[in-house]
């Protein structure tokens, strides 16, 4: 079962706190799309190790569209991301379960094999916590102030999610930030917000809540 999350000290409304350190993460995404694209990942794996990042974040996109939608590669793909220095959080993309032929079936399989638990990937892990079942690829964290979270989102145009339930994880996300005074928010996922045809709602609430 996944701990209590701690609680959350409130601050005036209004405040914003400093951040506690500075630090650095790694963003990548769109991996793995050829035999050569898998070596280059695990070259990329190797040199972020030497960067003392604090975290990864991976946006989506574990293998070419229309490819590989079985259990083999998710299991090959987790075991590349287990092999990462810093904690790796990892958010869906479309290639991986919207566009595969049997949407549903994938993404249970990608919820069974990359978010059994409440912690991260990679060899050093972070605990973070998780939208209730059956959201558990939805993920929130706290680093050095800064609110972190991540949302199964896939390009193009947020297709397959359950809007609402993504309104309540984004939105859920912002309210810790205004408990917390915190300095800043970063969201991770897939789709572009800001081009034609993105889920006019959860983008809607972006906006207003970064506002």
């Amino acid at each position: 079962p996944a701990p209590a999350p701690a609680p959350q000290p409130s601050v005036p409304p209004g405040t914003i706190a400093p951040a506690t350190h500075a630090f650095d993460i790694g963003l990548i995404g769109d991996t793995g799309y050829s035999e050569t694209q898998d070596r280059t990942l695990i070259a990329m794996r190797d040199r972020m190790a030497t960067r003392n990042l604090a975290f990864v974040i991976h946006d989506g996109d574990i293998h070419a569209q229309n490819d590989y939608c079985n259990d083999e590669r998710l299991r090959y793909v987790r075991g590349v991301f287990d092999g990462f220095a810093s904690p790796l959080v990892y958010t869906p993309g479309d290639n991986e379960w919207y566009d595969c032929p049997d949407p549903g079936g994938e993404l249970g399989a990608i919820r069974r094999i990359f978010f059994p638990t409440s912690e991260t990937l990679g060899r050093t892990r972070l605990v973070v916590e998780r939208q209730p079942s059956p959201w558990v690829e939805n993920a929130r964290w706290v680093h050095g102030g800064v609110v972190f979270a991540t949302l199964n989102v896939p390009g193009a145009s947020g297709r397959g999610i359950d809007t609402a339930r993504a309104v309540d994880w984004l939105n859920a996300a912002f309210d810790v930030a205004q408990q917390r005074g915190a300095p800043a928010v970063m969201v991770a996922w897939q789709d572009n917000p800001f081009e034609g045809g993105a889920n006019d709602e959860l983008v809607d609430t972006l906006k207003r809540r970064a506002k």
